[in-house]
């Protein structure tokens, strides 16, 4: 794709058939322009709800649907104790945070080191507001980390020595 100059013009314009080209975002804070084409960019069908498949060892990604038909359904009621077999951790990020992207790898390996006993899960906090607002996520990242026939317990922020003593001494005892 061309974009023509020209001189006699103040400012910079973009035509508007660059827009159908593809997105435009403009960064005012760090004076960026950036294009992305909409040939180069795989487009995926969201709707995954049916095919969650929660592997012991991995954190498991979920969505709103996933979490109300296994885990809570909060449209029904506000009283919420965690009635599973095994405790779960979950994970609200998103791909803009950067305490988020710091917590994850530590985040594998826990789900590897105690794939037999805990959940991992993961919430992507921009596609699931309403699972967010449910549970007052304000502040990324966030975990809630459910035990076995008792009340979540919520953390906020990328603190791993907290998180893991939650883990040891909440979820396994």
């Amino acid at each position: 794709m061309a974009i023509a100059e020209n001189p006699s013009l103040k400012h910079s314009v973009v035509g508007a058939g660059l827009l159908d080209h593809g997105i435009l975002a403009v960064d005012y804070l760090h004076q960026t322009v950036y294009f992305q084409r909409f040939d180069q960019t795989e487009v995926r069908d969201e709707v995954i709800e049916d095919k969650v498949v929660i592997i012991p060892g991995k954190v498991n990604d979920i969505t709103g649907a996933y979490f109300k038909a296994n885990i809570h359904d909060y449209s029904h009621g506000t009283d919420f104790t965690y009635s599973g077999d095994k405790p779960i951790v979950i994970d609200f990020w998103a791909t803009w945070c950067g305490p988020c992207k710091k917590m994850a790898p530590l985040f594998e390996q826990w789900a590897e080191k105690y794939k037999d006993r805990i959940i991992f899960l993961k919430v992507n906090a921009d596609k699931e507001k309403e699972l967010c607002n449910k549970f007052k996520v304000n502040a990324l990242p966030t975990f809630i980390f459910l035990p076995v026939g008792g009340r979540p317990i919520i953390e906020v922020g990328a603190r791993p020595e907290v998180i893991e003593q939650i883990i040891t001494e909440q979820l396994l005892k």
